[in-house]
């Protein structure tokens, strides 16, 4: 298993590795363009090249001169840029052969040039396309990590903390980062779609950097707010007298039961069910007094190892005395 995952991780790692620093060097690129000098060129090709379920792209070439030499350039824009078939069909139609353009030369290297030079909004939407990738990428090498280095979910030395009354101990469940990960996976993911697909009509409205700016704040804020929500992680907390856990084995909700209430701390097995297997799940469990009002068992955390679940099950069993 740790071989497959070490495999999957490398694969998935090197794929976005790869992608990223072809976005990193087209926006070095974009950015130094700013700079380069500008002058007049003439259109000498431009063919729209019809691919795949109708996509479109710009066979473009025009020429210019420097310094006496006269030179061929191909790139309409720096990348990384996000230009579909509307928007190439009117940078065609705007560029006729034998149309006069501002070509922009790199000094250093007059055989590197742009049509539009500089940073464009939409190199916005190229970080939200890519984001997604990167999250999971970050995930599996956790993940990774975790199986290489045999990482429990549960350590005291770790997860439990002195309170001003007794203990806290960290419980499985996202914590605030887990849950902005998350959420910027999810609606960086459904953003490529929406924006890209669905609010930017890119045969005639341009992209602008308010507009892709406050699509990003808005990404951003939301995964605040969540994170922010599940701020305090779940955790078993020890009291003078009483003892306050979660009342399911992943909900947030906690109750408070007193310490004389306490019987026992066991460990339940149950079953979860997925679209391709059944995977038992070990349920840390407290045990009431029969006379305590409401239920008398309570499984406050589940883990898919049992071993963290004992491990749990042990430390609050030590710290009550049982």
């Amino acid at each position: 298993m740790r071989f497959l995952l070490t495999l999957f991780f490398l694969v998935w790692a090197g794929f976005v590795l790869v992608a990223d620093a072809a976005v990193a060097y087209g926006v070095r690129t974009a950015v130094r363009s700013a700079d380069w000098t500008p002058t007049d060129g003439v259109v000498s090709r431009s063919e729209l090249r019809h691919g795949r379920k109708g996509s479109v792209s710009l066979d473009l070439a025009y020429t210019y001169t420097v310094d006496g030499q006269r030179l061929t350039g191909r790139e309409y824009q720096p990348g990384p840029h996000l230009l579909p078939s509307g928007k190439w069909r009117a940078v065609h139609a705007a560029l006729p052969v034998g149309s006069r353009v501002t070509v922009h030369y790199n000094p250093a290297d007059p055989a590197e040039a742009v049509l539009v030079s500089g940073l464009r909004p939409d190199v916005l939407l190229v970080l939200l396309a890519l984001t997604p990738f990167n999250v999971i990428a970050v995930g599996l090498g956790w993940a990774w990590w975790a199986a290489v280095t045999r990482r429990r979910q549960f350590d005291p030395a770790r997860d439990v903390r002195p309170t001003a009354d007794g203990y806290a101990a960290r419980l499985n469940g996202l914590g605030p980062t887990g849950v902005f990960a998350a959420a910027l996976l999810g609606l960086s993911f459904a953003g490529i779609f929406v924006v890209i697909l669905g609010v930017h009509d890119w045969g005639g409205v341009p992209v602008s950097w308010a507009a892709d700016g406050g699509i990003w704040a808005g990404i951003l804020v939301a995964c605040g707010l969540l994170a922010w929500r599940f701020r305090v992680p779940r955790a078993v907390v020890e009291g003078l007298d009483s003892l306050t856990v979660p009342t399911s084995p992943t909900g947030r909700v906690t109750t408070t039961v007193p310490r004389s209430a306490v019987r026992d701390i066991d460990v339940r097995t149950a079953t979860r069910r997925t679209r391709r297997s059944v995977r038992p799940v070990f349920m840390p469990t407290l045990v009431l007094d029969p006379t305590h009002p409401g239920p008398i068992e309570i499984p406050f955390a589940e883990y898919p190892e049992q071993a963290d679940a004992e491990a749990v099950a042990g430390w609050v069993r030590e710290r009550l005395g049982l």
